[in-house]
Order: C-alpha cells, then sequence, then structure tokens
C-alpha cells in the first residue's frame, strides 16, 4: 500500500487545548498586574514629583527674585482637594506679604497630576499653603500653622491606594 501508518507521534485535541487554555489565563493575570503596577507607579511618580516641587518653591525662595513687577515676600505651594481643583497644584510668589495663596499672588506654575491620580486628603483642610520664607527658608503652613501638612494622593479608580506626603516645619518632606 502507499499509505503506511508509522508510530507518529503528536498532541491530542485536549492536550491542545489545555495548553492553549493555561496560555490565555496566564497572559490574562500578566495583563492585569501590568494595569495594577502602571497605576502604582502613577501614583509613586505624582508624589514624587509633588515633594520635588516643594524643594523647588524652597529653591525658589534662596534666589529671593522677583516676579512680574512684584516684590515676592516669599514662594509657596498651594494644595486643595476642592473640586475641580483635586487635580492639580499651585507654585505661588506671595506679593502681599501674607504667606498664603490668594489672587493678588503671582502663579509661578500651575501643575496637574499624572491621570487617574488625584488628591484624596489635605491637612490643613481643606486646603493647604506651605510657605517658605527667606532667607532660612523659614516654613509657614496655613491656616492654622500647624506643625505638618500632609497631602494624601490617591487612585481614582482604587482608593484604597494611597501615598500621603508629610511637610513638617523645617521643611522635610516625607513620602509614605
Amino acid at each position: 500500500s502507499k499509505f503506511r501508518h508509522s508510530n507518529m507521534r503528536g498532541f491530542t485535541l485536549i492536550e491542545l487545548l489545555t495548553a492553549t487554555t493555561i496560555i490565555l489565563i496566564l497572559s490574562g493575570i500578566v495583563v492585569l498586574n501590568s494595569r495594577t503596577g502602571q497605576g502604582s507607579l502613577a501614583l509613586d511618580r505624582s508624589a514624587h514629583k509633588l515633594a520635588q516641587d516643594i524643594r523647588r518653591a524652597i529653591e525658589l525662595t534662596l534666589r529671593a527674585q522677583s516676579l512680574g513687577g512684584c516684590s515676592v515676600s516669599g514662594y509657596g505651594v498651594y494644595v486643595t482637594r476642592t473640586f475641580p481643583l483635586e487635580k492639580e497644584y499651585k507654585i505661588f510668589g506671595d506679593c502681599n506679604a501674607n504667606k498664603s495663596y490668594d489672587v493678588s499672588d503671582v502663579v509661578v506654575e500651575l501643575l496637574k497630576f499624572e491621570q487617574g491620580v488625584q488628591i484624596s486628603d489635605v491637612s490643613p483642610s481643606p486646603a493647604a499653603h506651605i510657605f517658605f520664607i527667606p532667607p532660612d527658608p523659614q516654613v509657614e503652613i496655613f491656616p492654622g500653622n500647624p506643625a505638618t501638612a500632609q497631602v494624601i494622593l490617591q487612585l481614582e479608580n482604587d482608593p484604597s491606594r494611597t501615598r500621603t506626603l508629610t511637610i513638617n516645619k523645617k521643611g522635610v518632606i516625607d513620602i509614605d
């Protein structure tokens, strides 16, 4: 006969389906974990960027440069959890020497958090004015002049994932 059956070995349909199912399950797990990891990275990057921008306000205070015709008495960072501003913060130059942000002050830069990250809470509430007075710089926190200010960042789609920035009167920034 022209066709001879040899002892060829191969995979059965059941074995192929089982292997395909295992590969699909593992792929699904990897995709889900990568999305979770991306959110955590965005949260970490946003917390560290806020800390870096607070240090930038300290640096601007040490330079004591004037802004837009205004005699700046110091620089600060304004953070609020009030909608729609919970996704941004401001570095400002204080033009009226009240040590807090208001409309008469110069906004050095308006900064936004990464997509999916927002402010969950601020202490003092509902907004914190973290202000630096030259030449040291001396740190003032308003309202109420507490010993520390806290900013809690969270993921919009997973509020249980947070990072807390604590700024004390010496200008030390701690991220938890």
